[in-house]
């Protein structure tokens, strides 16, 4: 494993010609794990090289003195442990012939792979998990069913626990790649993701309801003609739309629309298993003689609590319509006192009249009696 080089530009021609020799040269991209740092450098050993597309087990005397690549002041977080990948440059007066240059940490991937996409987002962002290679500022990847690698994610961490905050994503369209592309398996089953590449679409991992109501609006939109009963509309429609996708969607566009509308009639499909399931079961369950009788007793015990309920609510309605009636009548009673009361000053009133219209018949006739006896001076009778 030590190798000693000739120092000054002898040493820089004997290492140039060994790197001809050798499977890595500088340029190289090498993917390694920090085995020990400082606040000035840290240093790495190699675990792969990359030759042409594909990464390959690095051999450790292929970086002379000590099997391992210098790396002067990162500028990331580092921790022992953490992986990065890296260039290599020829060393300049260091313990090592290779140096690090443009290094940067990969991203740890979550293994979801028996998990459908859109259940591990929202199991990442529903609940804390504990992962000791999650570090704050750096982004992870999920690996979920149909080798689909999702993210970049953001975690947010606490302690040594961690989750996805639902804010900072786009749910609506999360990026995605396929794992055998960018995803790194080091000899110890840990996972890594190299994303230099850009995501090749994206999935909507939205709750259930919100990617159904939008799968179903898309897809009127697309098959609006088709005819379809009512009770069977949204499973049938939404698979028409995704068989009359329009060709002239981008590939990409076009993939996002089915896969979010495959998914839709994947939770029609489970809701419909759910209530066969839960139907299949309670039959079961009805007929099985040690459940039999605490079924019927349950039920007993409910059906008592329904009447109790029942009798309950019979007597309290009774009780307020009987008091409304009271206060009814009571408002009749006064109404009928207050009529009773008016009666008898009209009588009075009338009464009061017809002695006031006697009265002034009485001074009319007396006022008519004077007037035909008075008689004017001279001209009496002879």
């Amino acid at each position: 494993m030590e190798n000693q080089w000739p120092q000054g530009s002898a040493g820089k021609q004997s290492l140039i010609a060994y790197c001809v020799r050798m499977a890595v040269v500088p340029g190289t991209r090498v993917v390694g794990s920090i085995e020990y740092l400082n606040e000035r450098f840290a240093v790495i050993e190699p675990i792969f090289n990359k030759r042409g597309l594909n990464w390959e087990p690095a051999n450790l005397d292929d970086y002379p003195r000590r099997g391992r690549v210098f790396w002067w002041s990162p500028q990331v977080p580092l921790s022992t442990g953490s992986v990065a990948v890296f260039e290599l440059d020829l060393g300049k007066g260091d313990p090592d012939e290779f140096a690090a240059r443009n290094a940067q940490l990969l991203s740890p991937v979550l293994d979801y792979r028996s998990t459908p996409y859109d259940k591990a987002i929202e199991d990442l962002t529903t609940s804390w998990s504990s992962n000791n290679r999650i570090v704050n500022g750096a982004d992870c990847y999920a690996l979920c069913q149909s080798d689909r690698l999702i993210g970049p994610l953001t975690p947010t961490i606490d302690d040594r626990y961690f989750f996805v905050d639902a804010q900072n994503l786009r749910l609506d369209r999360i990026p995605f790649r396929h794992s055998y592309d960018h995803v790194i398996t080091l000899p110890d089953g840990r996972q890594y993701c190299d994303a230099a590449s850009p995501a090749i679409g994206h999935l909507d991992c939205r709750p259930d309801g919100e990617v159904l109501r939008t799968a179903l609006t898309h897809a009127k939109s697309i098959a609006p003609s088709i005819l379809i009963p009512e009770f069977l509309a949204t499973k049938k429609l939404m698979q028409a739309a995704a068989e009359a996708l329009p060709e002239g969607d981008g590939d990409g566009d076009r993939q996002y629309k089915r896969d979010r509308l495959e998914r839709a009639l994947r939770i029609c499909e489970d809701s419909d298993q759910i209530r066969s399931s839960a139907v299949e079961l309670a039959n079961t369950l009805i007929n099985l003689p040690p459940l039999k009788d605490e079924l019927d007793r349950a039920h007993d015990a409910a059906l008592e609590k329904a009447i109790d309920d029942a009798k309950r609510a019979a007597a309290n309605e009774l009780a307020e319509e009987q008091a409304a009636l009271a206060h009814l009548r009571s408002e009749r009673d006064d109404i009928e006192t207050q009529v009773s009361q008016a009666h008898s000053e009209l009588r009075k009133i009338r009464t009061e009249v017809q002695t006031a219209q006697a009265d002034v018949t009485r001074q009319l006739d007396s006022l008519e009696s004077s007037v035909t006896n008075w008689q004017v001076p001279g001209n009496r009778s002879r």
